[in-house]
């Protein structure tokens, strides 16, 4: 059944379980510290006030994790003892953080939470984890993005560093790994998908500068609307499949225009910023619709669009909008 403490302290080598079905609610505003295991099958509850360190201590699941946890006080996963970063160990199905809940951890081996949402007005404190290609850090290639091999669900909440700068860099790796934007009008400076990463827009007025999809999937949702300053994608297992509005002008998506021909063409040149969307890889659903900003008042012959429609699948049912653009 359900359970409720004031406050807890699990020494090391000291054990709580917590049963499938159960809820374990920790609701007395104050410190409360995991040194030891709790065994979570159930649901932990960190109420609004707990301060809850977790730093050498383990929030254990079972081997395929089933249980829950949600922080409305403070949980800290993250200390750094010596000049030595030290987590605790958190694994979960979910974990979710309300409103002026706040969880500090670094995104490692040790966080194993199948998806992580962040309410309106929480905060998830971390630490960039690859360099800007997604990859090791190292002394050439410092960290510049944050990694994600598993879901996160940003539904209000906000992803800081410990400086408390909004993180604007991700990559999605894996086929585990995810970002899902569900609250309007927010901005990244990048987002990559690599190796069956996920990238999902659920809501409008989003902005990406850079967006990148070597191999996955990017869904623009049929409520969703997204721009993107610079598109790029793969060859193989990589799409963006629009269900709602994507928006990016001819030069984000890898095109330039030939007005003496009255055409719209590949821009091969590597230095100005264009994008390369590879043929095929845009998929515009029926209710879908694809804006291509900066040809107002251009002219362009029926055929001379062939280099923009090939961008698309062959199955594509959805619009471009190429705005005031004439077509003659």
């Amino acid at each position: 059944g359900d359970f409720t403490v004031g406050t807890m302290t699990v020494g090391k080598g000291g054990a709580v379980s917590i049963a499938n079905g159960s809820t374990f609610t920790i609701n007395a505003e104050g410190a409360a510290v995991n040194a030891g295991k709790v065994t979570n099958n159930g649901e932990l509850v960190i109420a609004e006030g707990v301060a809850f360190d977790n730093t050498t201590g383990e929030i254990a699941d079972a081997s395929t994790p089933s249980g829950s946890v949600i922080v409305a006080g403070v949980l800290t996963n993250h200390a750094t003892v010596e000049e030595k970063a030290v987590d605790g160990k958190i694994t979960a199905k979910a974990l979710t953080v309300k409103a002026n809940g706040k969880v500090d951890t670094d995104l490692t081996a040790d966080y194993k939470v199948g998806e992580t949402t962040l309410d309106v007005g929480s905060t998830f404190v971390t630490a960039l984890n690859a360099n800007a290609e997604g990859g090791d850090v190292s002394t050439a290639a410092p960290a510049k993005t944050l990694k994600l091999t598993t879901g996160f669900i940003l539904a209000g909440g906000s992803i800081t560093d410990r400086s408390g700068n909004a993180i604007s860099d991700f990559v999605a790796n894996g086929a585990s790994g995810s970002l899902t934007v569900k609250v309007a009008d927010q901005s990244y400076n990048s987002v990559r998908l690599l190796d069956g990463g996920k990238f999902t827009v659920n809501a409008t007025g989003t902005k990406v500068a850079d967006l990148t999809v070597t191999s996955g999937v990017a869904t623009v949702g049929a409520e969703g609307a997204l721009e993107v300053g610079k598109l790029t994608t793969g060859a193989t297992n990589a799409s963006v499949v629009v269900n709602g509005t994507l928006t990016a002008s001819a030069q984000a998506l890898g095109l330039k225009n030939n007005a003496t021909d009255k055409t719209l063409e590949k821009d091969t040149s590597t230095t100005n910023g264009s994008g390369k969307v590879e043929n095929g890889t845009l998929q515009v659903t029926q209710n879908g619709r694809l804006v291509v900003t900066g040809l107002d008042d251009l002219t362009f012959k029926t055929t001379g669009l062939s280099a923009l429609t090939g961008l698309t699948a062959n199955d594509r049912t959805g619009v471009i909008d190429l705005g005031k653009a004439t077509i003659e």
